[in-house]
């Protein structure tokens, strides 16, 4: 292989890494974004849970989770 054909096979792979690392941070974003609905979404329903006389259950489950952490 010669030098040239070596740097363009270089140059190649410098291009996939690129494009692989774009993808990355474009799917990290979209899962911060995700547990952020996910995360409100949870807070609304202890929320609810709150209101509907449910908060024992809310409080159980929370200690769960937390412990699962």
């Amino acid at each position: 292989m010669s030098e040239y054909e070596h740097t363009e096979h270089l140059l190649i792979q410098i291009d996939y890494l690129r494009t692989a690392n774009r993808q990355l941070r474009e799917y990290a974003e979209d899962a911060v974004a995700k547990i952020k609905r996910l995360e409100e979404a949870g807070d609304a329903l202890k929320a609810a849970g709150y209101f509907g006389g449910w908060a024992d259950a809310v409080n159980k489950w929370i200690k769960a989770k937390e412990d699962e952490l």
